[in-house]
Order: C-alpha cells, then structure tokens, then sequence
C-alpha cells in the first residue's frame, strides 16, 4: 500500500521558536509512543516488534514516523504490543499483536496498520493495558475488552472478551486507567471505582480479593484523575492534594517510604498538584505553577534529575515553570510544556522511544524543538540499505550501501530544514570540511526514495 512517509526534524533546545504547540495529546508505553500533532496527524516511535507504530513494518523508528496521510485523529492510547487511536467522528482504530484479542475486532490476528474496530462511531477515550482495554463512549457508557483472569474487565466473569462489552449501565463515567491487572474508573460526580486483581492494595479496597466489577474506593466525591501503570496508583483529587497507594518497592508511592500503602494515601499537604502519572516502580506529577516533580526507581536516568538515585519523596526536575503535560513507560519519560518548543524525553533509550535519532539513553530532559516536515518516500522508511561513517566527521563522510543500491543523489540538510549541500549524482565520500560544525541530516536519494541519516559534524 502506498503512503506518503513524512519525519520530524528534531533538534535538541537552540533558541528556535514556532508559532503553535506541536502535539494534541501522546501516550507512552513499554518502550512505544504514540502522538497526535496539532493539526490532526498520528506518529509513533520506539519499539514496533508486533507492529505497533502502525506504519505497516517491524522497525523501530527512532524519530517519530507519520501512520498514514490521515489528519483526523482525535486522540490516541499506547500499549506494550498495541496501539489505539480515535479519529474525530468517533471510530476506533487498533493495530498491533492483538494478544487475547485485545483488539476488539473478534480476532486474535495481528495488525500492521491502523484498522477499524466495528461500525460505531460515538468512542471518546480510550485507556490500554498491555492485556485489556476500557474506553468511554460519547453517551457516557464504559466498555472493555480483551484479557480478564483478572477480573480486570469487571463485567463480573473471568472470560475473555474478543469485541467490546459494556460494563453496566450507568451513563456518566468520564475517566479512565487500565493497568496490567487492574483497571479504575471515574464518574461524572468524582467518585472513584476500582475493579480486577487486589494485590498489594492495588485497587485501593484494603483487601486481597479479586474485585469482579466496578466497586467504589472509599466515600470521597473529589476525584479528578486516578493513573496505574502496573502494580501502583498515583491520583489527584479536585482540591490538588496528591494521593498514592499500591507497590512501593522503589518509593513510588512518594511517601518517603519504600512499605506498601492498600488504601488511599495523601502524599505530603501540597495542595497544588496539576496532574500526576505513574510509570513502571516511578512516579511524576507537574503543580499548577508549572514546575514538574519525580520520584520512585530511577534507573536509566527515568526521573530526569541528571542522576540515577532513587528518590522516595516527590522531587523537582529543573527549573522550568512551564510543564504541562507528562506520560510514563517502563523507564522512559515523555512530557509537553506550555510553550511551542514543546516535547521533552529523557531515560531508557533502547529502541529509540526519547525520538532524538539515537539509542542513548539521557540523564536530563532533551527539548525536542518543533518540527519542519520533509517528504521522505512512498514506500516503506529502510534506513538499513545505507550505513555512514565516521559520524561524528570532521573532513570525509562516506556512504556504503549493503545491498548494492544506486545512490540518485544526496544533499546535507541543516537542523532548522535548510539544504546546506547542494545535489550531488553518484556520491560515496563527501567532503564537508567547508560545514560548520553542528548536528546535520544526509538525505540519500535511491530507488526513488529518500533516506534520512543524522550526523555530527565537528
């Protein structure tokens, strides 16, 4: 199937600025992430082993790849082997492994592009474990699918559901969170609801019992989001105190503690909280003052402090005041702020999730700038039918091919999307001694596609 293939240009923070916020909403997963940009696009990045980026291969991609042509996506979900999306007239898209039939779509069959899940078009949000689903019609019905050992559908039974089923009948339920053997759920009134697997208090009931179908955590009415990731909770209530409760193996409860918490417990007396997320054994939140706040396991640099200490208390990642959004995979990070230059990644880099063109991980939140869209093919991205080197460069870049491809031409393109070099036929060593140094792009032409490549020049 042909598609038109588009990148970003990504750049760390140079004082370039843009004139509009670059993402809708992004979802992290495992090792995955999945986004929407501002003027209705999907892109996905990271691992994609089963698929999960949806751009019809098995290749990770270490800068965010364009799914499709389509610029009518609403909002998206990413999970550990699938990936969810919601276009704005309602329907639903899934793509992926499909394991347990999490798909929704009857099967158990795999999914290399985005593909539409039944015939109704009323879906408003969606949340993904890597077993099952919820999601939330425009009606304000609850549905779930997918795995259910668990009883994390909460449908009452323990029976796999293929296709989506809803969960009772009441019609005003707002928000959503499905974790690995858990799920929560929030009403309209800002009751909280939790249902599935118990263990170590997960669902915030003070006991160990599988809790077949939703069932309210405690008397409260303030609730205003409730996140799980895998075996913890982290939660805001409308008044902005922060509440946490679950696992806390590496103090990602934020108690100061490392004990397990079975019930709902309020995290210092801060009354500022914005929003908060849970990771894998790690925790983030931002304050209504912009700043944002980590704490948990911090190995590969996860909590973005410049350190990989453990932290057991919520503690302040730099100095911005301008954070605005923040999701959490396995070890990774990836958050918005207010400002145009919005998208920042920091952590465990192994499949390239951070989206900076490289597998190293990073200690410190990278600014990833606004991006220039270039049309790269019409076919399938393959980096892999070129290497260059040395990278870094000061003098010679050359070009090997590995299959024996033609080169059409090349040219060097800048950071900021400008062609610094002119065309050039038939080149395998180039000379770019004449460069500045910096961070630049070869574009390889062959077989009528085009092939990106990032290189230093020093």
């Amino acid at each position: 199937m042909n598609k038109c293939l588009l990148i970003f240009v990504f750049v760390f923070s140079t004082g370039l600025s843009f004139s509009q916020q670059c993402w809708k909403t992004i979802s992290s997963s495992a090792y995955n992430v999945i986004g929407v940009s501002a003027n209705g696009k999907l892109w996905g990045w990271g691992r994609n082993e089963y698929g999960q980026l949806g751009d019809g291969t098995t290749v990770a991609k270490s800068i965010p790849n364009q799914i499709g042509t389509s610029s009518v996506w609403a909002t998206c979900a990413a999970s550990f082997n699938d990936t969810f999306g919601i276009r704005n007239g309602g329907t639903l898209y899934a793509w992926g492994r499909n394991q347990n039939g999490i798909h929704g779509d009857g099967t158990t069959v795999a999914k290399l592009t985005p593909t539409q899940i039944g015939t109704a078009a009323n879906w408003a949000k969606i949340a993904v474990s890597p077993n099952h689903c919820l999601a939330i019609k425009t009606n304000g019905t609850l549905w779930a699918w997918g795995e259910n050992s668990d009883r994390q559908l909460g449908d009452g039974t323990n029976i796999n559901k293929l296709v989506p089923a809803q969960i009772g009948t009441d019609t005003d339920w707002v928000a959503i969170s499905a974790g690995n053997v858990s799920s929560l759920a929030i009403k309209a009134n800002g009751t909280l609801f939790g249902w599935g697997s118990n263990v170590y208090g997960l669902n915030g009931l003070d006991t160990n019992v599988l809790i077949y179908e939703p069932t309210q955590i405690g008397t409260n009415n303030n609730w205003k989001e409730a996140n799980v990731f895998y075996l913890h909770v982290v939660a805001v209530k409308t008044n902005g105190t922060l509440w946490s409760w679950g696992q806390n193996l590496d103090g990602e409860l934020g108690d100061g503690t490392q004990m397990t918490n079975t019930v709902p417990t309020q995290i210092g007396t801060a009354t500022n909280w914005l929003t908060a997320n849970s990771g894998f054994h790690f925790s983030a939140a931002i304050k209504t003052n912009g700043t944002l706040w980590a704490w948990g396991d911090n190995s590969s640099g996860k909590l973005g402090d410049g350190t990989t200490t453990n932290r057991l208390n919520p503690t302040q990642i730099g100095t911005s005041t301008n954070w605005k959004s923040i999701d959490l995979g396995y070890s990774h990070a990836i958050a918005t702020k207010t400002v145009a230059n919005n998208l920042s990644t920091w952590g465990n880099n192994s499949y390239g999730q951070l989206a900076d063109n490289t597998e190293t991980n990073s200690l410190i939140p990278l600014t990833i700038v606004c991006p220039t869209t270039l049309v790269l093919s019409n076919k399938s991205f393959e980096l892999d039918s070129f290497t260059i080197f040395p990278n870094p460069v000061n003098d010679f870049l050359t070009i090997q091919s590995k299959i024996e491809n033609t080169i059409e031409f090349i040219e060097i393109i800048d950071i900021s999307g400008k062609v610094v070099f002119p065309k050039q036929k038939n080149s395998v060593e180039i000379n770019i001694t004449a460069l500045k140094s910096g961070i630049y792009f070869l574009a390889i032409y062959s077989d009528s596609q085009k092939r990106l490549f990032k290189f230093v020049k020093t």
